[in-house]
């Protein structure tokens, strides 16, 4: 059984269960795929090990709390469109507005932390226009599920792959805030960054968006404090001017970009949904291609 028929299943009970039954169930779920899905277990422990710099064990109360809060995030994305706002305070509500001031293009920064889908949700719900780079899945179907809960909330949708760049940058020229996931590279095109002592491939496309357009990326990542609570948490804006001297303007910045998810990670490891390889080398770097120097001039549109 592929995962659309699942996430189907999810979303059907999550609609009819009472909440307290959704989280009950969604941690058993997720305990009972711990135990099952070894080759998963085996990645988040070794993910953990260099993220919390000592060895953990496939079977670490910290391995299992990483599913859990996989399982965590399914609930609150899938049940999000039953909501008429996010329980986040007001005062985040006044920060929110000083960083993301409306009508002006800015780069969400952030990562598989927390519930990184509800931070989009939260700012459209508070008046910024939010476009949401999106992977594409395999299966079309769970495509369409996931992005029918992105475009309940009104979230533009821009996809992965030929043609993001342009959507990227017109959404940000229409004065949009522009999510944009950074520690993993999903095509072939990533830049080699030091990310907890290690040598790591990260997208080198936020770099490139906020160097082509002159938005600043803000670090910007909703963390969980329980069953269905979020808040906030933000660094200052990078803007792409720090870059102006560096040899390499796109690898300043995307250092810079790693340090900031690097600091979310650290303090929150069991929150960072990493079910992949972190820190084993990939063939996912390339030199600087003709389309990104293009892509890097003219610095502010």
């Amino acid at each position: 059984m592929g995962p659309y028929p699942l996430y189907l299943i999810a979303e059907i009970c999550l609609a009819l269960l009472p909440p307290k039954l959704c989280w009950w169930l969604a941690e058993r779920l997720s305990d009972l795929q711990c135990r099952l899905n070894a080759t998963d277990r085996r990645i988040v422990a070794e993910n953990l090990s260099v993220v919390m710099g000592r060895p953990v064990s496939e079977h670490a109360p910290e391995v299992r709390d990483a599913f859990r809060n996989f399982g965590r995030y399914l609930v609150e994305f899938l049940t999000a469109h039953q909501l008429t706002r996010f329980p986040i305070t007001a005062e985040s509500r006044e920060e929110a507005a000083r960083v993301f001031p409306s009508g002006r293009g800015t780069i969400i920064l952030s990562a598989h932390v927390g519930n990184w889908e509800a931070g989009g949700m939260i700012l459209q719900q508070w008046g910024h226009q939010t476009t949401a780079l999106a992977m594409e899945h395999r299966d079309k179907r769970v495509n369409a599920l996931f992005n029918r809960q992105r475009t309940r909330w009104g979230i533009e949708v821009a996809v992965l792959g030929p043609g993001a760049a342009r959507q990227c940058i017109s959404a940000l020229k229409r004065g949009h805030v522009l999510g944009l996931i950074s520690d993993r590279e999903f095509g072939n095109n990533g830049i080699e960054v030091m990310f907890f002592g290690h040598r790591v491939i990260m997208p080198r496309g936020p770099a490139l968006l906020s160097l082509r357009t002159g938005a600043p990326a803000v670090p910007f990542f909703v963390i969980r404090e329980g069953r269905g609570k979020l808040r906030f948490e933000m660094e200052p804006a990078i803007w792409p001017s720090e870059a102006a001297s560096a040899a390499d303007p796109v690898l300043h910045l995307t250092q810079r970009y790693a340090q900031t998810i690097e600091r979310s990670v650290r303090k929150h490891p069991t929150q960072w949904l990493m079910f992949q390889h972190a820190f084993r080398q990939n063939p996912a770097v390339k030199e600087v291609s003709q389309h990104d120097a293009l892509l890097c001039r003219n610095p502010r549109v």
